[in-house]
């Protein structure tokens, strides 16, 4: 199996990981100047593993490298977070979001048993805006990133059952920065999920993960996990915090020579909360 097989997800998906892999390296190397002042006001502490945990954030469960299942020649690599999230009321989503649960409910009962897709997802692409999805969704406590970049792509992913009850709603909002390419994720839990929330990211490469705990200048903390480089060329590196419930997730793709301009781009997202 190739990078292209990246991830199977638990919770939650990094799907750049997926994109990074299936692409070649740039061969140009592009100017980030204009980003040093960012990485210069980022202030990126070590903190414990218990701060961590006792703030109600994410905390590491695992990480391995190239393991495998008894009688199988298949190998994983990845990790696995815990996360304590807000589980919120189904009536706390206030804009048109109801509607895709009836959507959902309808996939299952159309739902032929030799399709190639499962039922329970519900895939929106139409928003221009990473504000027009929040909009839809209507939850006072999902925030906005007041970021002077440039937006790319706007998707919301819902996931239900077949009564149709919403149980996870992931925004994503996607740019790039002089090749590196971003994802932010903002995850919403509500009380008809699942009482634990495990998120985390599988591979078939043989590759390895590091964990490193911060504190913004601000106080506030968060957890990055950065992979040691996959075939690609590509390294992967993912902040995760939690802010008023919400599970907030930023993944970076990049080449080695732009590893400091992601380490700013990740700091500066975590100072935004």
């Amino acid at each position: 199996m190739t990078g292209e097989k990246l991830l199977e997800k638990l919770e939650l998906a990094d799907p750049a990981y997926v994109q990074a892999a299936s692409e070649p390296p740039a061969a140009k190397k592009r100017p980030w100047t204009r980003w040093a002042a960012g990485a210069a006001a980022c202030v990126c502490l070590l903190a414990s593993a218990a701060a961590v945990a006792a703030g109600g954030c994410t905390w590491l469960l695992d990480t391995f490298t190239a393991r495998g299942a008894p009688g199988s020649e298949l190998t994983q690599s990845g990790y696995d977070l815990a996360a304590d999230v807000e589980k919120f009321p189904v009536s706390a989503l206030t804009g048109e979001i109801q509607e895709a649960g009836e959507e959902i409910a309808r996939q299952f009962e159309n739902y032929d048993l030799f399709s190639s897709w499962y039922p329970g997802t519900l895939r929106r692409t139409r928003f221009p805006s990473a504000a027009e999805a929040r909009e839809y969704i209507g939850l006072e406590a999902l925030r906005g990133l007041d970021w002077e970049l440039e937006e790319t792509r706007t998707n919301l992913d819902v996931t239900g059952d077949p009564q149709g009850r919403l149980l996870r709603i992931q925004l994503e909002t996607d740019y790039e920065v002089e090749g590196v390419r971003l994802q932010a994720f903002a995850t919403i839990f509500t009380e008809d999920s699942e009482d634990t929330v495990i998120i985390g990211a599988r591979t078939t490469e043989d590759v390895a993960f590091r964990e490193s705990l911060r504190t913004t200048a601000g106080g506030r903390q968060y957890q990055v996990i950065t992979d040691m480089g996959l075939a690609s060329g590509y390294f992967g590196m993912d902040g995760y915090l939690v802010e008023d419930g919400v599970l907030y997730n930023l993944h970076l793709a990049y080449l080695r020579e732009d590893e400091a301009l992601a380490e700013s781009l990740l700091c500066q997202w975590a100072e935004l909360f």
